[in-house]
C-alpha cells in the first residue's frame, strides 16, 4: 500500500493560526476552572468512589447544566447523576432553592 504524500513543510495560514490559539485559551480556562474546584474539595466521609469525584467536581453554587456537563466528562449516565444529587440533598450537602439551581451546604 502507497504513503499518502506528506510535504516536509507545512504552511500554517493566519486563519489557522488564529484558531489554534483561540482553542488554546479556552482549555487554559477550562484547566484552571477544574484545577481550582480540585484544590477546594471538602471531606465528605460519608461519600466514597465516584461519587466523591462527582461531589468534588460540582462548583460550590452552580446549575442543573452545570452538572450534567461534568457527568458528561465522567462518563456517568444522567439518571445515575440524578440520583446523586436527590442524595446529596437528602444528606444535606446539597441545597435546592430554585429549580434546576444548587449550592453545597457550608460546614
Amino acid at each position: 500500500m502507497d504513503q499518502p504524500y506528506l510535504p516536509t513543510q507545512l504552511i500554517c495560514e493566519q486563519r489557522d493560526f488564529e484558531t489554534t490559539i483561540k482553542i488554546i485559551k479556552v482549555l487554559v480556562k477550562h484547566t484552571a476552572a477544574v484545577f481550582q474546584r480540585l484544590t477546594k474539595s471538602k471531606s465528605y466521609p460519608k461519600i466514597k468512589g465516584l461519587k466523591k469525584k462527582f461531589i468534588d467536581l460540582l462548583p460550590d453554587d452552580f446549575t442543573r447544566g452545570d452538572y450534567l456537563a461534568i457527568t458528561e466528562y465522567m462518563g456517568i449516565p444522567e439518571k445515575t447523576a440524578q440520583g446523586y444529587i436527590t442524595e446529596f440533598i437528602k444528606m444535606k450537602i446539597l441545597e435546592n432553592p430554585t429549580k434546576g439551581h444548587y449550592k453545597k451546604v457550608q460546614g
